[in-house]
Parts: C-alpha cells; sequence; structure tokens
C-alpha cells in the first residue's frame, strides 16, 4: 500500500509539472498587457453601447414624433371620411329627389295631355254648339233648353283649363326644382372627388409615415439586438479581465510565497504531530531485505489528527488518487510543491489558497508527507522545524 501511494504521487508530481506553467516575472507582466489591451477593448465596447444607446433614443423619439403625424392622420382621416360619407349620403338623397321629381313631371305631362284633350273635345263641342245657337232666334236662346245646356257646357270647359293651368304651373316648378337640385347634384359630386383626393392624399402619406416607422422600428430592434450582443460581450470581458487579474494576483501571491518558502527552509512546521516511521531517501526494506528509495517521509499518528498546511500556497490537486487514497497538493510559488497523501477526509478544494498550519482534512494511522521542487524531492526533515 505504501509502495502504491509514493508511486502514485511520485506520477501524480511529473503529471502536476507538465500542467502547471512556470510562473515568473515575464509571465506577469504579459498578463499585465493583457489586461491592458482586454480593459481597452471593454472601453471600446462601452462607448460603443453608449453610442448605440444614443442612436436608439434618437430613433425612439423620431418614432415617437411620426407615431404622432399618424395619429393626426388619421383623425383628419376620420374626419373626412365621416364629410366623404354625409356627401354621398346627399347624393343619393339629391339623386332620389331628382328621380322622383322627373317621375312627377312625366304623370303630370300625361295630366297636362288629358286636360288637353279634353279642352279640345269640349271646345269642339262648344264651337259646334255655338254655330247652330248662330241659327237660332234670341228668344229661344234666352228661354230654350239649349241655352242652359250651352250654359252647362261652357262651365265644363273652364275646369279642365283651369286644370291645365295648374298642371302647366306645378310642371314648371317642378322643373326649376329638378335644375336646382342637378346643380346640387354636380356641386355635391364636385365636393366628392376633391373629398375623395383628399382622402387618397392622405393614405398615401399616411403609408408613407408608416413605411418610414416600420423602417425606424426595424433599425430599432437591429440596435437592441446588438447592445444585447455588445452587452454580453462586455461582460465576457469583465469576466475575463477579473480572470486575467486573478491570476495575476496569484502569481504574484506566488512569487511571495516562493520567496518565503525558500527562506523558510529549517522552520517549516509540521503537516502533523506523530513519529516518522519512514524516512527520506535510499532506506531498507523491513522485509523484502532490499534497498528502496522514498521521495517523503511517513508520519505516524495516534488517533486521527488534523493536517496542516506546512506554508502558504495554492491547492492545485484535492481528491482521491485512483479509489486508493485522498491526496492533496500545494503549490508554493516557482516550482516548489508539498504532498500530503493517505487523508481520509479533504476539507480543501482546487484553487483555494493556503497560509500556514490552514486545515487540509483529517488523517489516521499514518501520513506521508513529501517536498520538493521541479519534481525533484527533497528530504522535508531539513525544511521543517
Amino acid at each position: 500500500m505504501r509502495n502504491f501511494i509514493k508511486k502514485a504521487i511520485i506520477f501524480l508530481v511529473f503529471l502536476f509539472l507538465l500542467i502547471t506553467e512556470i510562473y515568473s516575472g515575464d509571465e506577469i507582466n504579459t498578463l499585465r498587457h493583457q489586461i491592458s489591451g482586454q480593459e481597452e477593448e471593454l472601453h471600446f465596447i462601452e462607448n460603443e453601447i453608449r453610442n448605440l444607446r444614443s442612436r436608439l433614443r434618437l430613433l425612439t423619439e423620431r418614432e415617437k414624433e411620426l407615431t404622432g403625424k399618424l395619429n393626426d392622420l388619421d383623425r383628419q382621416i376620420n374626419v373626412r371620411q365621416a364629410r366623404l360619407s354625409r356627401v354621398r349620403s346627399d347624393i343619393e338623397t339629391v339623386s332620389r329627389r331628382i328621380t322622383e321629381a322627373e317621375d312627377a313631371i312625366r304623370k303630370k305631362e300625361r295630366q297636362k295631355t288629358g286636360y288637353c284633350d279634353d279642352i279640345q273635345c269640349l271646345a269642339r263641342a262648344y264651337y259646334y254648339r255655338a254655330s247652330r245657337n248662330s241659327r237660332r232666334s234670341w228668344v229661344s236662346l234666352l228661354f230654350g233648353k239649349e241655352s242652359r245646356d250651352d250654359f252647362v257646357l261652357a262651365y265644363m270647359v273652364r275646369e279642365p283649363v283651369s286644370e291645365y293651368v295648374r298642371t302647366e304651373a306645378e310642371i314648371s316648378r317642378t322643373i326649376q326644382e329638378t335644375e336646382q337640385l342637378r346643380i346640387k347634384n354636380i356641386q355635391l359630386t364636385g365636393l366628392k372627388k376633391e373629398l375623395v383626393e383628399i382622402q387618397d392624399g392622405f393614405i398615401e402619406k399616411r403609408k408613407a409615415q408608416l413605411d418610414i416607422v416600420r423602417e425606424i422600428r426595424q433599425q430599432q430592434l437591429a440596435r437592441q439586438q446588438e447592445i444585447r450582443r455588445m452587452e454580453e460581450e462586455k461582460q465576457n470581458l469583465k469576466e475575463l479581465i477579473e480572470s486575467l487579474r486573478h491570476k495575476a494576483e496569484s502569481l504574484e501571491a506566488l512569487k511571495q510565497l516562493a520567496e518565503d518558502f525558500a527562506r523558510g527552509k529549517g522552520m517549516l512546521a509540521w503537516p502533523v504531530s506523530g513519529e516518522v516511521v519512514s524516512r527520506f531517501g535510499r532506506q531498507r526494506h523491513p522485509t523484502l531485505d532490499t534497498h528502496i528509495y522514498n521521495r517523503g517521509i511517513e508520519i505516524e499518528i495516534p488517533g486521527t489528527a488534523e493536517v496542516k498546511s506546512v506554508a502558504g500556497g495554492e491547492v492545485v490537486f484535492a481528491q482521491e488518487f485512483r479509489g486508493k487514497g485522498n491526496m492533496v497538493v500545494i503549490d508554493h510559488g516557482n516550482n516548489y510543491y508539498t504532498i500530503y497523501g493517505g487523508l481520509d477526509i479533504i476539507q480543501v478544494q482546487v484553487g483555494n489558497l493556503t497560509e500556514p498550519l490552514d486545515n487540509l482534512g483529517t488523517v489516521s494511522g499514518r501520513l506521508y508527507f513529501e517536498l520538493g521542487r521541479e519534481s525533484e524531492p527533497e528530504d522535508p526533515l531539513l525544511w521543517l522545524e
């Protein structure tokens, strides 16, 4: 079990060294340069967003103005439409009255013709009797039966003549009224045409302004989509800048930790209190009668104990390794590392920054502890206090 843990730790250290960057001042300067460039890009995007919002406000004001004009046009169109409806109703009324008047004229013309026929008939009869009476004596004319008939005939002629004259007057009056109605109809038709032309003009103007409003709304939608896209880009840049700053701060911290770590040789705190049962380097195996090479030390603990970080650093590995034990690897900067193996419980996560004596977890039995730089282990006892 111990040999497996040692081999696993060796493999983990090499793997960690392959995937971990070598932190240096040049890398920190590169990160700062990247941050500066990203901040300039962020500033540019923020200006673009402000410009887009400004243009969007102008478009919104223009849309509001055109919408007000469209509402005015709609009101004018509705007023013209109502007036046009009244004019059309008046035209229908006048046309109906003209038709009725023409029908009345034709009817009265027929009546007048009838009266004329009656007058002619009675006139012929009267003329005939007058011719006969011219040959009679004056006594018979005064006292005879024929005289009474002549009187009746003369009276009968008066009625159709009177009706004829009245009908002729009514026809003349109706004709005048009809002419006035035709004139009014012509005026109304002209007014209708004028109103239709005005209405068509308003409708065309409204259509043109509505097309402009549609175009403005499309531009608004495009601006809003562009603003949303740039806001997302802005947020991504902020997160990237924050990540770069965090990385730069971590590099600075690790750089400082590396300096502190190197100066702390011989003064580092112990990860646990216990007895060293397996030492660093070439050791004789107690049962196999051969020599083995230990990359670290094993510390036996009575019962259960908390595992402490021997120095400040960043946790770069904290999990079970192939189901054979929990391990924590801490990077102390400048490729200094420590490994804590065989833990029962891990209480830190990858990315956590640790200070000296921070709790990493618990262990019972034995703790494997390794310390080194750039995959080369060193004797932990030379570093521990």
